[in-house]
């Protein structure tokens, strides 16, 4: 007999005992043992589907048992084998495990889900959902003094609002991240319906900051982190670039100066400062030049690659401008 069948026979003892009379719930929890054992058998033939299914059904009888915690993770379980086949299956299933964290007042975990969340539609594709579930996994990161967790959600913000050419939003996104990120809605499985998940309880009320600066802030504070400090004003100093505002460049530069007393002596600040010249000049050659140098000895990622390409063809239609502003 193989698991598949195995697991169906379960299933439909379980069936069957939930339609029967059972004394002070114990036909709940014979369903629930009968129920574990045929997931497991779907787990060995690697029906993911019917495993989800039973992981689904499953949330139910714990409702009927009062067990929330055992809900919450069914619905964790629903969604790792969903993965398997529908990533739109499993981001449903872990936005029902966030809102069954969140009712028991444990956000870390809420957290956790919205985060995973975040990963499968980022891995999509589906960026602009992608930006709103970081959001809102950093605002429950931060309501619990998650810092480090919640830092890595809104990094995650700020590349990929950088990568849509929203480079406002990636140098500066406000708290509660989700005032411009709200929650992303959701549709129906075939079973259960899953509703569009409420706000967070519990909101972090902090002014307009820049995401690389602040954790730039917060890294020079730290004799672990300190070193990365110069990244991530890199970064936010790139993000000026592709914007194209000359006038912000230089005044950013000294800005990080400020935040970061090595950042002076730095190879970050002096692309930035060689950059920002170049801009300045329309030197499109030397915004080359600069790249080049810098990329021998430290080699720049796709995501900064990609940004400098933007920031040199305003480079290049500047230069362009004013020769035809000189015939």
């Amino acid at each position: 007999m193989s698991y598949e069948t195995k697991g169906r026979e379960l299933v439909a003892k379980a069936n069957k005992k939930l339609k029967g009379w059972g004394l002070f719930g114990s036909k709940y929890e014979d369903a629930v043992e009968l129920l574990d054992k045929a997931f497991n058998q779907f787990k060995l033939g690697k029906a993911w589907k019917e495993a989800a299914e039973t992981c689904v059904q499953l949330t139910d009888v714990h409702a009927k048992l009062d067990s929330q915690h055992e809900v919450a993770s069914c619905w964790v379980e629903a969604a790792s084998c969903y993965k398997k086949i529908s990533a739109s299956d499993a981001i449903r299933c872990l936005i029902k495990a966030e809102e069954a964290y969140e009712e028991m007042g444990r956000l870390q975990m809420a957290a956790r889900q919205y985060k995973s969340i975040a990963e499968l539609q980022e891995e999509q594709g589906h960026k602009d959902e992608c930006l709103k579930s970081y959001a809102r996994a950093a605002d429950l990161f931060d309501g619990e003094n998650s810092t480090s967790e919640s830092n890595k959600c809104r990094l995650k913000v700020a590349h990929i609002s950088a990568d849509k050419g929203n480079y406002d939003e990636a140098i500066k996104v406000p708290f509660p991240l989700l005032a411009r990120f709200p929650p992303p809605g959701s549709s129906l499985l075939p079973r259960p319906q899953i509703p569009q998940s409420p706000p967070p309880k519990k909101k972090i009320k902090k002014p307009t900051k820049q995401i690389f600066e602040d954790i730039a802030r917060q890294s020079v504070d730290s004799n672990l982190l300190k070193y990365s400090a110069k990244g991530y004003l890199l970064n936010a100093g790139i993000c000026h670039l592709a914007r194209g505002r000359k006038e912000d460049i230089s005044n950013a530069v000294e800005r990080y100066k400020d935040i970061d007393m090595s950042f002076d002596a730095s190879r970050e600040c002096k692309l930035l400062e060689d950059l920002a010249a170049a801009m300045e000049n329309g030197d499109s050659d030397a915004f080359t030049t600069a790249v080049s140098e810098f990329d021998s000895l430290t080699r720049l990622d796709p995501w900064k690659t990609s940004l400098l390409l933007a920031a040199k063809k305003l480079v290049q239609k500047g230069a362009e401008a004013e020769e035809e502003d000189l015939t």
